[in-house]
């Protein structure tokens, strides 16, 4: 009788040792999953910030072009005014 408990004694002491290194390990797991919770946060707020700069920068774009193509317009105005003026001289 005291053989099996001896034996029951060993076969608890396994178990008590595999419950800790699986503890350990699910909180390691824990860790590591809530540290990449936190990254993955980060980094949707940075995606984000990014998609914010490209909208500005894209606005920007499409207003430099707006101004590039308002001032083509006036020098083909200009352009064609001094056309006319020059047209004019020529006549009188």
């Amino acid at each position: 009788m005291s053989s099996r408990l001896f034996e029951i004694e060993a076969i608890f002491k396994v178990l008590m040792t595999s419950n800790k290194e699986l503890r350990n390990t699910v909180d390691q797991l824990r860790d590591t999953n809530d540290k990449n919770k936190a990254d993955s946060y980060l980094l949707q707020v940075e995606n984000t910030d990014l998609m914010d700069c490209i909208e500005i920068v894209e606005s920007v774009r499409g207003s430099e072009e707006a101004e590039r193509y308002d001032e083509q317009e006036f020098v083909e105005l200009t352009s064609i005014i001094y056309t006319i003026t020059i047209y004019f001289v020529l006549i009188n």
